[in-house]
């Protein structure tokens, strides 16, 4: 058996495009149900307000950078989904080493400097995508930017949503495959645990 290839093709089969859309719609449905839908709203009267006042090149521009985008979520998202798998079993095993592991797993470790850096190919695609922009707000006139920004801050909302649930995901299924607890007080235990990382996520009003 070529374990490198088996590893491979199970990664294949879940971390795709139809994940990475489930993630998304996810957001989509925590957005209505907050009736927070001004971020959508704003993105698609951003395109639609910019369209006329971009050239050809400029509309190819935009759409490579939301190509660039969903290509850091596929990325992303599967690096956060074991980290939080990583997260619940050294909250498990070392009791108070991890107090937010969101920001200390994610945010830390691919959301910012120095951390990003470390993730390559990621780390360029968001430098592109930074520059693009930029190199677009100076190009267009300055009654624009409102409208791009509206453009680059939804994208950027639904990344973050999107490494919210994956690492969300993560933690339940590494919970799930430790098997039952072996006491009531185990039990309690990983329930505040739980607890806890929905209410980091911002989660607990609304699981």
């Amino acid at each position: 058996m070529d374990i490198k290839a088996e590893l491979s093709g199970m990664r294949e089969i879940m971390f795709n495009d139809r994940l990475l859309d489930c993630l998304l719609t996810a957001y989509e449905q925590e957005m209505k149900a907050a009736d927070c839908t001004m971020i959508r709203e704003d993105y698609i009267e951003g395109k639609t307000a910019l369209k006329p006042f971009m050239s050809q090149e400029q509309l190819a521009e935009l759409e490579t950078i939301e190509a660039l985008y969903r290509d850091n979520m596929k990325y992303a998202f599967e690096f956060v989904f074991f980290q939080g798998c990583h997260a619940f079993y050294v909250q498990l095993f070392s009791p108070g080493a991890v107090e937010q592991p969101f920001r200390q797993l994610v945010v830390e470790k691919i959301m910012t400097l120095p951390g990003m850096a470390e993730h390559q190919t990621y780390y360029i695609r968001q430098q592109t995508i930074n520059s693009s922009f930029e190199s677009m707000a100076a190009q267009l006139p300055r009654s624009c930017r409102e409208s791009l920004t509206s453009v680059e801050s939804c994208w950027d909302e639904q990344l973050y949503s999107v490494l919210r649930h994956s690492f969300y995901l993560g933690y339940l299924q590494a919970m799930g495959s430790a098997g039952a607890p072996d006491s009531s007080q185990a039990s309690d235990t990983r329930r505040s645990m739980l607890s806890k990382l929905e209410s980091e996520l911002g989660f607990s009003s609304q699981r």
